[in-house]
């Protein structure tokens, strides 16, 4: 008859099948459970290894196993110290190191903060005046840019916003450091906007981006170092035709590409939308929207208003990734 130690007893109870084999072969195989039993006084292996995480311990303690490397060579008759966790002291669990169960010091994996904080973020707005987009089209886009302020936290320390006006004739008409202290609110920000000209003038966005490469994030021009960069573009994407001087949107983009800034164009319909040319301003077509989609920009750009507090590169990396797979279910949804 074989019999089992007391530890390996609650391996029996717990144990919920053995293989067939076993069964027909080993005389211990009734007793899925060790690596050995004793039969007719001699020990013996019965060829059959159960992993610790095959039972539920009535038992567990706080902390986490440490992690098994490799396997090594396993002495034949070497018994299990321990069944659970309450087997062993306050501080160890039982734990699988290869061959048997024994008791070990707990591991704890300290988790970053998750806790989410107000990004310091350069935000930038293109805004389409000229005769193409229609009056009615640029009143729109105004409410619209008011909204988006009101997602951000406008302040010296997170949210600065600046913003030109497309035209043959591109303006700065509010900089990155226009405002300061206590005047850098959102309300001093939508008087801006209020107060924004319909010039009704030919459409050169890629003059429009050039500016704002060379004066909206420059540093002369208020732009942080270290601050997220995003640059919302409101165009129909439809330039007035100059081939002696007209540069191509995917490049006039590139420098700003190249600074870090994220380029969302959005789609105003007036006569009618050059997506080709929105695509040309983005990194992907995931951060193109239009104007019937505003809700969900509204939405992708309330993500990108926050950050983890942590200043874990592991847990800023996941929040891009959760960023991108936003963009891309946005993009999905909106999608014909």
């Amino acid at each position: 008859m074989c019999q089992l130690r007391e530890t390996e007893m609650v391996f029996t109870k717990l144990a919920t099948k053995t293989l067939n084999k076993t069964r027909e072969t080993s005389p211990c195989a009734s007793h899925p459970t060790s690596i050995r039993c004793e039969s007719e006084n001699s020990p013996h292996n019965i060829g059959l290894i159960l992993k610790p995480s095959s039972f539920l311990p009535t038992v567990t303690k706080n902390g986490e196993c440490p992690f098994v490397e490799s396997f090594p060579a396993c002495p034949v008759l070497q018994p299990n110290e321990c069944a659970v966790d309450v087997d062993c002291n306050e501080t160890d669990k039982c734990c699988f190191n290869g061959c048997i169960l024994t008791c070990t010091p707990a591991t704890f994996i300290s988790k970053p903060n998750p806790n989410m904080c107000e990004a310091s973020v350069d935000l930038g707005f293109l805004i389409d005046s000229s005769a193409s987009i229609g009056y009615q089209n640029f009143k729109s886009v105004r409410k619209m840019v008011d909204r988006i302020i009101n997602v951000f936290t406008i302040s010296p320390k997170q949210t600065h916003v600046a913003i030109i006006t497309i035209s043959d004739r591109p303006a700065h008409v509010l900089r990155f450091n226009t405002l300061q202290g206590a005047d850098l609110n959102s309300a001093s920000v939508r008087r801006v906007v209020d107060n924004l000209r319909f010039t009704r003038d030919k459409t050169r966005i890629d003059l429009a981006l050039r500016m704002a490469h060379k004066e909206m994030f420059s540093k002369l021009g208020g732009g942080r170092k270290h601050a997220q960069k995003i640059l919302v573009v409101f165009t129909d994407g439809i330039q007035t035709w100059r081939p002696d001087k007209m540069e191509k949107l995917s490049k006039a983009s590139e420098p700003l590409k190249k600074m870090g800034v994220k380029i969302i164009p959005v789609g105003v319909r007036g006569e009618e939308i050059n997506v080709g040319s929105l695509l040309d301003m983005s990194l992907d077509t995931y951060s193109v929207f239009n104007m019937e989609f505003f809700p969900e920009l509204l939405q992708a750009l309330k993500k990108m208003s926050k950050v983890p507090c942590s200043d874990n590169r592991e847990v800023r990396d996941k929040h891009e990734m959760k960023l991108s797979k936003t963009l891309k279910k946005l993009y999905r949804k909106r999608k014909p």
